[in-house]
């Protein structure tokens, strides 16, 4: 039997099983000499019980972020002939813990660097590219082997590589050496994702589907990794940090719709948030702010950042509803302030708004224009309650709105385009201070 058919089997058996560390329970097989062979000489029921080992194993050995399972395991022979000795998890497991963990007898993970040795030949068969892909990943070292693995799996590959859209798809270059490229670049990526995050396999799956589902996004990601060019490896990292911030900063924005949210020195009020800083320093504040954040959570505020905000649907709105609940109660220090509006403060604002009618229909030289009480509320970062314009017999207009900023109601009053006075509502007698504010310009502008 020839080597690829060799990785066939395997593949077709972990596959089956639907384990979560399909690529590191292949590699072993295939790189560990003494498990090679005793898998080999066992039947399907036999095979079986290697899979479910090494499973369990790889599950035991990720709860230890520092360790290369897969190397740990290839460079240990006594660690191998546990695995062949044994039916029992429990037995290894035992042994794990007394002689490779509590020693330190175990191989750390470590940065790979990967050569690019496959043909640059393009593939013109769409159906063998998947099949492509997981030779490729298993018969290679990467760091997120597994995950890569789990998410081209997942993945509609069409739909990820614009198989569906000829605009696109004939301007890229599907070739075994493009392929390789673009796992590497995966790679990469799954390595800032982890370092910033600091989660689980599951996790970094799932975040790299929330963040792929989007079709310009992985053109504008993955075009220049698909064009058998040598991959730049500072570059990489240099995008994959800047894509991660640049996402990470546009979903918290979104929130603005519904909340104002203070973390740290950062707030969802500023699209410039986490500006004039380097990437490390930006990418550790992000982890501070998330690290007790649900998994759900992260996904949510990557996904909002696709959406604009006039897209954003109830479902979207719900997200952000669950995103400032989960900051306001894993972090105390975090200030969130819902942009709903009270029956108090309706109230108030109809209160306000009639003395500021009676107020200024007491002056003969003011006239009211298009005096409009929003209550169908549209929910944006400032939520507008009222406007409507107040014109002197000098033909002066001022323009006038109240809205809800960051918890607190304000009323603006605007002229020729520009804010000339904000001033906040505490109670509905605060109307006449309008009124005698536009006294005073009328006065003094003269």
């Amino acid at each position: 039997m020839n080597q690829l058919k060799v990785v066939k089997s395997i593949l077709n058996k972990v596959e089956k099983m639907d384990v979560e560390y399909p690529y590191s329970v292949v590699r072993s097989i295939l790189m560990c000499e003494i498990m090679r062979e005793h898998y080999d000489e066992k039947d399907t029921t036999g095979k079986k019980e290697i899979i479910t080992l090494l499973e369990n194993y790889f599950e035991f050995m990720s709860k230890y972020r520092e360790i290369d399972g897969v190397k740990t395991l290839f460079s240990n022979y006594d660690l191998q002939n546990v695995f062949v000795d044994n039916k029992s998890f429990d037995v290894i497991k035992q042994f794990l813990i007394k002689n490779i963990i509590n020693k330190k007898e175990y191989v750390s993970k470590c940065e790979y660097h990967y050569d690019n040795n496959y043909s640059q030949n393009v593939i013109e068969e769409e159906s063998d590219f998947l099949d492509i892909i997981k030779n490729i990943i298993v018969g290679n070292e990467f760091q997120y082997g597994d995950a890569i693995f789990r998410i081209m799996d997942d993945l509609d590959l069409e739909f990820f590589l614009y198989f569906n859209n000829n605009r696109y798809k004939n301007t890229l270059i599907f070739s075994k050496y493009s392929l390789f490229n673009l796992i590497n670049y995966f790679d990469y990526f799954l390595s800032v994702v982890d370092s910033t995050f600091k989660r689980d396999n599951k996790f970094l799956i799932n975040f790299m589907i929330t963040i792929l589902f989007d079709q310009k996004t992985n053109y504008r990601l993955f075009y220049n990794v698909l064009q058998n060019k040598k991959l730049n490896v500072k570059d990489s990292l240099s995008n994959a940090e800047n894509f991660i911030i640049r996402k990470y900063r546009q979903g918290f924005f979104k929130t603005k719709t519904q909340y104002y949210i203070k973390i740290g020195m950062n707030t969802n009020s500023k699209i410039r948030t986490f500006s004039m800083t380097q990437n490390k320093d930006i990418l550790e504040q992000i982890h501070k702010a998330t690290e007790k954040l649900s998994n759900e959570t992260i996904f949510d505020l990557f996904y909002l950042s696709f959406i604009n905000d006039k897209d954003l649907s109830l479902l979207d709105i719900s997200k952000i509803d669950k995103i400032a609940e989960d900051i306001a109660v894993s972090n105390p220090k975090a200030l969130v302030k819902s942009n709903d509006v009270s029956l108090h403060e309706n109230k108030l604002v109809n209160d306000y708004i009639g003395l500021l009618i009676e107020t200024t229909q007491q002056n003969n030289k003011f006239i009211l224009e298009n005096f409009t009480i929003l209550n169908n509320i549209k929910n944006d970062y400032m939520i507008k309650l009222f406007e409507g314009k107040i014109k002197v017999n000098t033909n002066r207009i001022y323009a006038l709105k109240i809205v809800k900023i960051k918890g607190i109601i304000y009323t603006y009053v605007n002229f020729k385009g520009t804010n000339i006075f904000k001033d906040r509502i505490f109670t509905k007698e605060d109307a006449i201070r309008i009124v005698e504010f536009i006294k005073h310009e009328e006065e003094w502008s003269k």
